[in-house]
């Protein structure tokens, strides 16, 4: 679980500092007591769209990040909703669409960093961390 009170400037410098990232904007903000959640829309370099929607309670997290093309067609989701059990990283899992069908396959808890420096690595950019 991660900590239950993310730092939102970090979350946005972070962001500002991927070479990836051409703009972003903020979707939906909730922080309390109780949660955080984070929705964004950041458009990339390459004309490619990245939500993220990002919840954390003190018991929970859920989370969903999808990337897709400017033509609106997608190329991978994560997300650990509960549909695919029988995979050894329930719940846990990754939609790759970048093949001829839709491949799901096992996937870490990811974070907004890790996914960022992946999509920097697929367009062959370079990561600033």
């Amino acid at each position: 679980m991660q900590p239950f009170s993310p730092d939102t400037n970090s979350v946005f410098q972070l962001l500002s500092d991927k070479l990836v990232v051409q703009q972003f904007d903020g979707l939906l903000y909730e922080h309390t007591a109780v949660r955080f959640q984070l929705r964004l829309r950041i458009s990339l370099v390459d004309q490619a769209v990245f939500f993220t929607n990002d919840y954390v309670s003190p018991v929970k997290r859920k989370y969903a990040f999808h990337w897709q093309n400017a033509d609106d067609s997608w190329l991978m989701r994560l997300d650990n909703a509960p549909h695919f059990p029988t995979l050894a990283t329930f719940p846990h899992h990754l939609h790759d669409y970048q093949s001829t069908s839709e491949t799901i396959s096992d996937s870490d808890n990811i974070t907004l960093t890790k996914i960022l420096d992946y999509i920097s690595q697929h367009l062959n950019q370079p990561t600033v961390s």
